[in-house]
């Protein structure tokens, strides 16, 4: 048995999208939604390419 102790702040999908999205409408910018799987791997090729320079400015 495994018990977890301690306060989570735990928020929901549409939470966090509508925080994001007031913050990009205040700072007139767009929301870039990324879904990601730690076991996929599709997600960790696509994980890699974020890392690279010419990525980063962009992402």
């Amino acid at each position: 048995m495994i018990t977890l102790t301690g306060i989570v702040n735990a928020q929901t999908a549409t939470e966090i999208l509508t925080k994001a999205q007031n913050q990009a409408k205040v700072e007139n910018k767009n929301v870039f939604l990324i879904f990601h799987a730690s076991w996929c791997g599709w997600c960790k090729k696509m994980e890699k390419k974020y890392g690279r320079p010419c990525c980063k400015i962009i992402f």
